[in-house]
């Protein structure tokens, strides 16, 4: 027989659950939109003039940009480098995309089922499935 009323025993619960909530919540950035990047090696375009009509166009994104937007606002800042030198169009010379990626490890509730072999992590412990 349980002598403490339903509210209490769920209170530790739902303090879990909306600890969890504001944890994982706030966990996901947005992409790095068009925008000048302020120094150097932050994210969003920069360019470093070569010669006098030869420039490197460079966009740097964070984890969540997307490829081909970051190729895309590349060409979008060599097109307004162009008309800003006075010039009606612009070749591409070389063409790199460097992507670097991070192995990320999150702890939190899952609605997959665990395969057999897989380890699966929770607030409380690891376990793994025979």
């Amino acid at each position: 027989m349980n002598i403490l009323p339903d509210y209490i025993l769920l209170k530790p619960t739902l303090t879990l659950c909306m600890i969890c909530l504001c944890l994982f919540g706030c966990s996901t950035v947005p992409p790095t939109q068009y925008q000048a990047a302020v120094e150097n090696g932050d994210n969003g375009y920069s360019h470093v003039q070569l010669s006098d009509n030869q420039y490197r166009v460079l966009f740097k994104g964070n984890k969540t940009t997307d490829e081909d937007d970051a190729k895309n606002y590349a060409l979008l800042h060599a097109a307004e480098l162009t008309t800003a030198q006075g010039y009606t169009w612009f070749t591409i010379v070389d063409s790199d995309l460097d992507v670097e990626t991070k192995e990320l490890t999150r702890v939190g509730p899952t609605t997959t089922k665990p395969v057999r072999g897989e380890t699966t992590c929770g607030l409380l412990g690891c376990a793994t499935l025979y």
